[in-house]
């Protein structure tokens, strides 16, 4: 497995199987559902997994998100042009999107890391188009590898974008933008992440 056999990304796995199978039986796929049918089954599986901090976020931000989609305003106006009304739909989402995953895994971020960062919802507005757009071009870099006047730019193109995330995201980090809460100490904090972990 590329990408390891995380919580995070067996979630994510056993949702798109319930997604693919509702599918193909004709049946109306319930997110709500399979996620808690997901958590179900890591649990069972791997009853340690309830320690481990990532399927939490994991989980909250997906219930987050899953509570959320339904009820996202948008633009629905015909006199628009189409490109205008796509691209400020999709900022719309991208905000009420990143805002209910943030505001859904708040209990955990703040008992495993001790405080909130204020910037992580900024972040997540500029890296979340610019990692959709890095997916996209690996896509069609597997398609077109067998052609290296096309897959040399499209490859090149992706590792810059991908170099330019991880360095923004190694710079917001350095900031000091961490509200500690007034009764955890830094020997709390490190208590409590030795314990979840």
């Amino acid at each position: 497995c590329i990408c390891g056999l995380s919580a995070s990304v067996v979630r994510a796995a056993i949702m798109l199987s319930f997604l693919y199978i509702a599918d193909t039986i004709g049946e109306r796929n319930d997110s709500l559902t399979a996620l808690f049918a997901a958590i179900f089954l890591i649990v069972v599986f791997r009853p340690c997994a309830v320690y481990d901090v990532g399927m939490w976020l994991s989980f909250l931000a997906t219930l987050g998100i899953v509570l959320t989609a339904p009820v996202i305003p948008s633009i629905k106006n015909r006199k628009l042009p189409w490109l205008l009304k796509r691209t400020v739909n999709f900022v719309i989402s991208l905000i009420c999107v990143t805002v209910s995953a943030t505001f859904f895994t708040l209990p955990v971020v703040y008992i495993a890391f001790g405080g909130i960062s204020l910037i992580s919802p900024i972040a997540n507005l500029l890296f979340i188009p610019l990692i959709q757009l890095v997916l996209y071009l690996l896509i069609i870099l597997t398609a077109v590898g067998s052609f290296p006047v096309l897959a040399v730019p499209i490859g090149k193109a992706a590792q810059a974008l991908i170099a330019f995330v991880c360095d923004t995201a190694e710079r917001l980090s350095d900031n000091k933008d961490i509200r500690r809460l007034p009764y955890l100490s830094d020997k709390d904090v490190k208590r409590l992440k030795k314990y979840l972990k």
